[in-house]
């Protein structure tokens, strides 16, 4: 998982897991990725056991640290947050080799390389509206055009961040989609692709082509951008509530 000393527990799912599998009677053992290694063929990690409390105060008491197998584990859980980078890459090919040897990780190592959450809705084209990939400003101006009234969202950056709306004609689409671009100073980190997702209702990522939510998630009514992880925090002078995390690519919302 990330650092456990800076997560928010008031909101973090995965500190609600480890609370509710201590109460349970499971015994936890805490790892980061750079954790993970690959020694004479086994997939093991530097862990710690940790014990957890519901308590702004201090949330978390770490024993030492021992070198154990993964397979040694009854459940991996991979929690890590984005950016879904290469280093994200090689860890699920680690936890792929601690599931052959009889751990189950969840999720499916495989499934989070392969199920990118913006990307894998084409699969679905009869459930989700107009739809584009792409980082050719000649695209991204055609879609929208075509749609009038886009959001676009990039592909690596999740919970609100980077997203802009965009209707046609407006004077700022340029400085916006260089901004998409990986070699923009601005930019820094952005993959090699963008991406742009043309929703046909101002909504949630979880919503279908009429507009009616289709999943969990939590926004100010009327607000384009999409709050997922916990209580919506403060909105800001339009109401929009406040980027949180990051996601990847660039997306639409009509």
């Amino acid at each position: 998982m990330d650092p456990i000393g800076s997560i928010k527990i008031a909101k973090d799912s995965t500190f609600a897991m480890l609370l509710a599998a201590q109460r349970r009677g499971w015994s936890l053992w805490y790892m980061e990725v750079g954790d993970l290694c690959l020694l004479e063929g086994v997939a093991q990690a530097t862990m710690r056991p940790l014990m957890v409390q519901d308590d702004p105060a201090g949330w978390f008491t770490l024993g030492d640290a021992e070198r154990r197998p993964l397979a040694a584990l009854d459940v991996a859980l991979m929690r890590k947050d984005p950016p879904f980078d290469m280093e994200y890459v090689y860890a699920t090919y680690l936890l792929e080799l601690a599931a052959a040897g009889g751990c189950l990780v969840v999720n499916d190592p495989r499934a989070l390389r392969d199920a990118n959450e913006k990307v894998f809705a084409a699969h679905f084209p009869d459930c989700v509206p107009p739809l584009t990939v792409t980082r050719s400003a000649v695209l991204l101006r055609e879609f929208i055009a075509a749609q009038g009234d886009v959001v676009l969202k990039p592909l690596d950056a999740m919970g609100g961040r980077s997203i802009f709306r965009v209707r046609a004609g407006d004077p700022n689409t340029g400085v916006i989609i260089r901004i998409g671009n990986p070699s923009h100073p601005e930019r820094p980190g952005w993959p090699e692709e963008g991406g742009c997702r043309g929703w046909d209702a101002p909504s949630t990522p979880n919503c279908g082509a009429d507009g009616r939510r289709g999943g969990a998630g939590a926004r100010v009514p009327g607000c384009w951008r999409v709050h997922l992880r916990g209580s919506v925090p403060p909105a800001d002078e339009r109401g929009c509530t406040v980027p949180c995390e990051r996601d990847g690519g660039y997306q639409a919302t009509r």
